[in-house]
């Protein structure tokens, strides 16, 4: 909490006696305008000046990493002297910075380029509240204020990118990679971190031997660093590739692993079969769990700032949840966002950066061979797509979805990310819409509701991985017709040859479509008559016409509805009554 005013003064000492009350709450900093609180396994390392404090995990940059186990004088004068962005370069891991002006005026904030650890703030009665859990921020403080209607419809219009604005009035998220500056009156929003320097054509590394050996150590040393905080992990091991590397690279460090796969009881989403052969080849315990068949649309009762959890992420986290509490862990492993880092594109991008590149030769049509294998595409249509991406600009992430939802809906503004700013960097065509899949990946966070149990930590976010990733050229992501190749042949020595191979994924639309049938009464009737409808989001009739007729094959726009119920749980986890 940091105060801005003599007026919130009063507040401001309520709510510090009521936060040191709170259950399982330590203080982590105490100054004149500001107090921290940290809760659960959240690491306070104070500055040694006494300026603030840096919450979470940080790790030393370079070859080597290893915690940092407090923050020394020499690191405080530098992280004063730069307002933090000496730390982008000199650390990394999964942590905000919490930094005082020498007047005490001026609250700096800044958030780890991995966005591991969450940062909401709003202001209130000449305070400014920060928090990374809704939870414990709302029942200390009370309820932030109602629904942001144009933040919700936002969200429902644009899928990408993420904004900083959440669903509620006046809540917004400081952004991984960001650093704000908060005064009484003022909001100032600077840029620390940026994947666009690392995906400059001037940075991109030349030989893919290199991009393999770079990529390796890489991923090695900072999935050892990770298993250094850990006592006792739970990982997430669908048994595909993302999750199978981290598997490998935390066995190598002295955290305790347990494992846990889903699966459904249809084959198209059984992966456990890969899950079992890694879990094996690790000496792992491996706990292998099936959804529930028929999942219904029970509201999330744990409130989040952002809608977040459809019926697939409740089920899912509820297993997680259920077997973090019995195996007693302390961290939760996931591999979400591999596909965005490790350049899963599925489109002709890298024979077009190829191209640029080298321009007709050679290399060029190494390229267009990987993709055609990849793709299992005709020379000649590999080739025709390239030479289209010449002409077309990377795909933007604010694509325009309006389906169910009223006409004036079309008025809503299109969100702005930090990171959608190029700046003066030079960027391939392919290597741009590699940038737009990191920034998409950020919204992955906002699906985990396991983290009250244990911290939830996805290594493959990690900035030294980002880093070397956004510097490896798109075409050696292909090599050989893999997908993901350069991480493929990074662990080659250390995957089961069928994990190391797979190129499947578990597909879990059977849970959809199963839920939507059994459902679609309830379904019906929450679209219809619920608050997203009363404020004129959605539109009823056509809502009510889709669900009168049968669902069709390959008709995916039912998958919209569970998107709409989401919102519909979430605001009713929030009101009482609803708004």
């Amino acid at each position: 909490m940091f105060k801005t005013s003599p007026e919130g003064d009063g507040e401001f000492h309520r709510l510090c006696h009521r936060a040191k009350t709170f259950p399982d709450t330590l203080p982590a900093f105490s100054g004149h305008e500001l107090a921290v609180f940290t809760q659960g396994r959240v690491k306070p390392l104070p500055l040694h000046n006494e300026r603030g404090v840096v919450l979470g995990e940080m790790f030393t940059a370079g070859p080597i990493r290893v915690p940092v186990p407090y923050v020394d004088a020499n690191m405080s004068d530098r992280i004063v002297a730069s307002r933090g962005s000496w730390l982008i370069g000199a650390a990394w891991g999964r942590y905000l910075l919490c930094l005082m002006s020498e007047d005490g005026r001026t609250l700096t904030l800044m958030r780890d380029p991995s966005g591991g650890l969450d940062c909401y703030y709003w202001r209130r009665d000449g305070l400014i509240i920060i928090t990374s859990s809704p939870e414990m921020a709302s029942d200390i403080t009370g309820i932030p204020a109602g629904p942001d209607w144009t933040a919700i419809a936002t969200q429902l219009i644009y899928s990408n990118p993420k904004a900083i604005e959440t669903g509620l009035l006046g809540v917004r998220e400081l952004l991984p990679g960001t650093r704000l500056d908060l005064t009484a009156t003022t909001e100032t929003l600077s840029t620390v971190w940026t994947p666009w320097t690392f995906a400059d054509t001037s940075n991109q590394i030349r030989s893919p031997s290199e991009a393999v050996k770079v990529l390796d150590q890489t991923l090695s040393s900072t999935l050892r660093a990770w298993a250094q905080i850990a006592d006792h992990a739970l990982v997430e091991l669908s048994g595909g590739l993302d999750s199978s590397i981290i598997a490998a690279g935390l066995s190598s460090g002295p955290a305790q692993l347990s494992c846990l796969n889903l699966r459904t009881e249809t084959p198209d989403a059984d992966e456990s079969d890969y899950a079992t052969e890694l879990a094996e080849a690790f000496l792992l315990p491996l706990t292998v769990a099936t959804l529930a068949p028929a999942l219904t649309l029970n509201i999330p009762r744990r409130r989040t700032f952002r809608p977040s959890l459809d019926v697939l992420q409740q089920a899912t986290n509820a297993q997680f949840r259920q077997a973090a509490k019995t195996l007693h862990v302390d961290s939760i492993f996931t591999g979400a966002g591999g596909d965005g880092v490790f350049c899963f594109l599925k489109n002709a991008a890298p024979v077009t950066d190829a191209l640029l590149s080298y321009g007709p030769g050679p290399d060029v049509l190494k390229a267009l061979n990987d993709l055609t294998q990849l793709h299992q595409c005709t020379l000649w249509t590999a080739a025709s797509l390239a030479l289209r991406k010449l002409v077309s600009p990377a795909k933007s992430l604010s694509r325009v979805d309006l389906t169910f939802l009223t006409p004036e809906m079309a008025a809503v503004p299109t969100p702005v990310h930090p990171w959608s700013d190029t700046g003066s960097h030079r960027t391939l065509p392919g290597k741009a819409e590699h940038v737009l899949s990191l920034i998409a990946a950020q919204r992955f966070r906002d699906n985990f509701s396991r983290d009250d149990i244990a911290p939830v930590i996805a290594p493959l976010l990690s900035q030294p991985v980002m880093e070397a990733c956004l510097r490896i050229p798109t075409w050696m992501w292909i090599d050989g017709g893999r997908n993901r190749s350069c991480a493929r042949d990074a662990f080659q020595n250390r995957l089961p040859p069928r994990v190391l191979a797979r190129r499947s994924k578990g597909n879990f639309m059977i849970v959809y479509t199963d839920a939507y049938h059994r459902h679609r009464e309830a379904l019906h009737d929450l679209l219809t008559g619920g608050a997203l409808a009363r404020q004129g989001v959605v539109d009823t009739k056509a809502i009510s016409g889709f669900m009168s007729q049968p669902l069709r094959l390959h008709d995916n726009r039912f998958l919209k509805l569970f998107e709409l119920a989401k919102i519909e749980g979430w605001l009713a986890s929030w009101t009482d009554p609803p708004y």
